[in-house]
């Protein structure tokens, strides 16, 4: 499903990619209704599609924040409140 709403709407300068998160949430409250083939499914499957190519990602290169890997962690007295 994902690659075909990937490709109904190509990328204009920018690369875009399928929130996946979202996608499966989605996927998951439209699919009972399609396996169970109430009302019209061809419809319900291209208005998931649609649904999923308008919520597309912007991906910009080079804008990943690490965590730094130097993290010292506090002494076990003072790491926990309880």
């Amino acid at each position: 499903m994902i690659p075909t709403a990937l490709s109904e709407h190509p990328p204009n300068d920018t690369a875009r990619r399928c929130n996946r998160s979202y996608a499966a949430r989605f996927v998951q409250r439209a699919l009972p209704s399609t396996l169970l083939m109430v009302g019209d499914v061809i419809a319900a499957i291209a208005a998931t599609l649609r649904q999923l190519a308008a919520n597309m990602q912007r991906y910009r290169p080079g804008r990943s924040r690490p965590r730094p890997s130097n993290h010292v962690k506090p002494h076990p007295r003072y790491a926990y409140k309880g």
